[in-house]
């Protein structure tokens, strides 16, 4: 991984913030949602099959970014996770060349 810095306990922080924001949203979404369908039942005929089909497409955009979110933070993780064990092998490495004794130059 030459070249790449990074800060394994900074992606879990970035990962946990990721979390709390998708669980503030989807707290908003929901919310919001339950406001809109207290006024189901002032919709009639063609308008009240809208907007259920309007709520519905609501329902699954708000789904389907919950679920970006939640991937978002679980590849983040897996990155820092892949980086620290990349870290440690080539730390490994390094200690284990120089254990051998046959450093002559």
């Amino acid at each position: 991984m030459a070249g790449v810095i990074t800060d394994v306990g900074q992606m879990e922080v970035a990962a946990n913030h990721v979390q709390t924001v998708n669980s503030q949203l989807q707290g908003t979404i929901n919310s919001l949602k339950g406001r809109c369908e207290e006024s189901s039942s002032a919709w009639q005929g063609g308008a009240q099959t809208a907007f259920m089909n309007l709520m519905a497409r609501y329902g699954d955009a708000s789904r389907r970014m919950q679920e970006s979110l939640d991937e978002i933070a679980v590849k983040i993780r897996e990155n820092g996770k892949g980086y620290d064990a990349a870290e440690q092998a080539n730390q490994d490495a390094i200690h284990s060349a120089g254990a051998s004794g046959s450093l002559d130059i």
